[in-house]
């Protein structure tokens, strides 16, 4: 049976571990422990299983132990099961749930130069956001890989929705936050609703498939990592105050990124990358937050 794309990943993944271990595999090993974690996904929890797995040859070759070998396997665990864990079935899309809520302008005052004060709304640039991205997608050569699944003036109950119809990988939100949670659209009447982020993380727990990675492109969001990181191998958030443009060009960089096979790492450094490229302040606002063991350098989304 030929490996299905999560598994070439992993396996992708475990040979490149190997090798810059100092272990080139030659043996197959890669392919052995990727369908071994498959049937049996606690053999990283059995060292005699992990080094029943090793072949002689792999010892001999590489002028190690099976012991060794066995311990270094171990630690990669958590890695290859995030590399694993797919939300629909084998050579499935990137499922992305793109989350955007605008319910509130951001106000400005101005004094004007006879002393009087003018204030002004403005609503973020959402929709161009969603556009920018689809764009970027359009021109990555593995586009057919990745869905968009847009839910705009969303509502914690889209949130909810989506999790539970799409099973995405990703969870994308873009709109207003703060350092204690989200702004999403208030289901109940006009106006805003604000999800705290420990809230936040509750509602992603309670699905049986929980993303890969939460996305929030939005204002001090990077605050609530730690309630998120608990239920999701990967979260990136905003450091601090984030201006519209800048948001727009992290989320087309980073999707395009993704998109052509990019690893997680890559991607965030392209998305830093295009704000800066674009003349625009905050290239180091977004920022990664990762379980303990996952190496976003080797975690690849497609």
């Amino acid at each position: 049976m030929n490996p299905t794309p999560a598994e070439q990943s992993a396996i992708r993944f475990l040979m490149d571990a190997l090798a810059d271990r100092g272990w080139p595999d030659t043996c197959g090993l890669a392919l052995r422990v990727v369908r071994e974690f498959r049937a049996n996904p606690s053999v990283f929890r059995t060292p005699r299983r992990l080094m029943a797995l090793v072949p002689s040859a792999f010892v001999v070759s590489n002028k190690t132990t099976k012991s060794a070998v066995a311990s270094f396997l171990s630690g990669l665990g958590p890695s290859l099961a995030v590399q694993l864990s797919e939300a629909g079935p084998p050579g499935a899309p990137l499922q992305v749930l793109y989350l955007t809520a605008n319910p509130d302008a951001i106000e400005v005052e101005e004094i004007k130069p006879d002393g009087t004060y003018v204030r002004t709304g403005t609503y973020l640039r959402v929709d161009r956001e969603v556009k920018a991205v689809k764009e970027a997608l359009r021109r990555s050569n593995l586009r057919d890989q990745v869905r968009i699944e847009h839910q705009p003036a969303a509502t914690i109950r889209d949130l909810t929705s989506g999790l539970n119809d799409f099973r995405p990988q990703i969870v994308h939100f873009s709109g207003h936050a703060s350092s204690s949670g989200l702004e999403f659209e208030d289901h109940h009447a006009a106006g805003s609703q604000e999800i705290t982020f420990p809230l936040l993380a509750e509602v992603c727990a309670a699905t049986d498939t929980p993303p890969k990675l939460i996305v929030l492109n939005a204002c001090e969001s990077l605050e609530g990592a730690d309630d998120l990181i608990g239920v999701v191998p990967a979260v990136i958030g905003m450091s601090a105050l984030i201006d519209d443009g800048a948001a727009v060009e992290f989320a087309a960089a980073f999707y395009g990124a993704v998109a052509s096979g990019q690893s997680l790492g890559a991607a965030l450094a392209q998305g830093r990358l295009a704000i800066r490229t674009a003349g625009l302040p905050g290239a180091d606002l977004p920022e990664l937050r990762t379980r303990r063991g996952v190496d976003p350098a080797r975690l690849h989304l497609i």
